[in-house]
C-alpha cells in the first residue's frame, strides 16, 4: 500500500472513537446544558444543539490537520489552553448565578448571543476540551497519510453527530420542570460549573508550575 493511503487497523479507529467519546461525553454536561438554555424557545434550544456540535466537529477537525503546528505557531501549551478554559467557564458560572429570571423579553436575546453559548462553554471547553484536543492530535500525528486523515476526519464528524443527538434529546427535558425549579437548578448548575472552572485553572497551573503540588517536608 503507498504511504498516502497507508491506514492503521480498523480497531485503532473505533478506539479513538470511544476514547473520544469517553472524553467529551456529552451525557455530563446535559445539567449544565439545560440550565444553559433555560426558558429558551425550542428553535434556540436547536439552534444552540446545532451550534455547539459544529464548534465541536470544527475544533477537532481543525487539530485534526493542523494539530502540533497550530499550537506551536502561537506558542500555546495544552496547560495554557486548560487555563485560558477554566477562565472562560468561570465567567459563565459567574453569569449563570446572578441570572435574571427564565422568562426572557421577547428582544433581549439575539441571534449573536444564542450562538455565542453553543460556541463558548458548551463547544469550547465543555465539550471540545484540552482532552479531546490532545487525544485528536496524537491520534491524527500516528501516520502521515491522507487516507489516515479522513479516517479520522470520519471519525470527529460521528462524534458530532453523537453530541447533536444528545443535546437535542436533552433539551426536552426542561418542559417537565415548573419556572421556579429550573431558577433554582440554573444557580446550583452556576456553582457547579464554577467548580469544574476552578479545578480547569488548578490542573492548568500544576501542569506550568509542579512546585505549586510539591509538599514541604515534615
Amino acid at each position: 500500500m503507498s504511504e498516502g493511503f497507508e491506514l492503521r487497523e480498523w480497531n485503532e479507529y473505533v478506539r479513538l472513537l470511544v476514547g473520544l467519546l469517553a472524553l467529551i461525553n456529552p451525557l455530563t454536561i446535559l445539567p449544565i446544558f439545560l440550565g444553559l438554555v433555560q426558558g429558551r424557545a425550542s428553535q434556540e434550544k436547536r439552534h444552540i444543539s446545532m451550534v455547539a456540535a459544529v464548534t465541536v466537529l470544527v475544533t477537532l477537525l481543525s487539530f485534526t490537520y493542523l494539530g502540533g503546528a497550530l499550537l506551536g505557531l502561537f506558542a500555546i501549551t495544552i496547560e495554557s489552553f486548560r487555563i485560558a478554559g477554566g477562565i472562560l467557564l468561570l465567567l459563565t458560572a459567574l453569569e449563570m448565578m446572578r441570572a435574571k429570571s427564565a422568562a426572557r423579553a421577547g428582544g433581549e436575546d439575539t441571534e449573536v448571543n444564542v450562538t455565542s453559548i453553543g460556541i463558548v462553554p458548551l463547544g469550547i471547553p465543555l465539550l471540545a476540551g484540552p482532552g479531546a484536543i490532545v487525544t485528536t492530535i496524537v491520534d491524527a500525528t500516528a501516520l502521515h497519510s491522507i487516507a489516515h486523515k479522513i479516517a479520522v476526519s470520519l471519525v470527529v464528524v460521528l462524534v458530532a453527530l453523537i453530541v447533536y443527538v444528545a443535546l437535542r434529546l436533552s433539551a426536552k427535558a426542561d418542559k417537565f420542570l415548573s419556572p421556579t425549579a429550573m431558577t433554582v437548578f440554573n444557580r446550583v448548575m452556576g456553582i457547579i460549573i464554577a467548580s469544574i472552572a476552578i479545578e480547569f485553572i488548578l490542573t492548568g497551573l500544576a501542569a506550568k508550575f509542579p512546585i505549586l503540588t510539591q509538599t514541604a517536608p515534615l
